[in-house]
């Protein structure tokens, strides 16, 4: 029963995260943002998409940025042009559709036709279906950064341990540190947006 419940707690915070509504099971259209964000420093640019307005889109993925530099574990696609600084975010089309993956469908079609200067590298339709250019060089970063990750991971499970705490307490604290990190950024997220802002 305890492993329903977490599930069924997993699936509400995903539906958190992509915006999904129960109308959209009754078919219902629902209004969807595809967007680019760019540097004044580059002509790169990243693609993405979402339901909330443009201000709010840019401070969550500053959010995910500050939090991959400070454990630089995973790959962030984003992070390539908010790194440079001078960092603007632009409507590319709304979009309206009945179910989230013609939206996805959508935003794929226009990362292919932007490869040169995209710099997302994974399909918005399949996380594992690398789409960028120089597949194989990705592919060995992404494996690179999950063992990184990995070993992230187990060095604060081994510190909690050697702290003398039992292997789950461990598990369990090392995961907490983790979103402390999430949860420390978004606690200062203005303050954070304001800085990236003016990088």
């Amino acid at each position: 029963m305890a492993g329903l419940e977490e599930a069924r707690r997993a699936l509400e915070s995903l539906r958190k995260l992509t915006g999904y509504k129960e109308e959209e099971k009754k078919g219902r259209e629902r209004k969807w943002i595809i967007y680019k964000i760019t540097s004044k420093y580059s002509d790169k640019i990243y693609i993405g998409s979402d339901y909330r307005n443009m201000e709010e889109i840019l401070k969550m993925h500053i959010m995910k940025a500050e939090k991959y530099y400070r454990l630089k574990c995973y790959y962030l696609a984003s992070y390539e042009i908010l790194k440079l600084g001078g960092i603007g975010i632009e409507e590319i089309e709304v979009y309206n559709c009945k179910q989230k993956i013609e939206l996805l469908e959508r935003e794929e079609e226009y990362i292919k036709e932007n490869l040169d200067i995209c710099v997302n590298i994974v399909s918005p339709l399949d996380n594992n279906k690398i789409i960028g250019r120089n597949k194989s060089k990705i592919e060995k970063d992404i494996a690179r950064r999950k063992l990184e990750l990995e070993k992230f991971i187990a060095n604060s499970i081994e510190k909690k341990i050697e702290e003398g705490y039992n292997i789950s307490r461990a598990k369990e604290l090392a995961k907490e540190e983790d979103m402390k990190i999430m949860y420390d950024v978004d606690d200062n997220l203005d303050m954070i947006y304001s800085v990236w802002m003016a990088k």
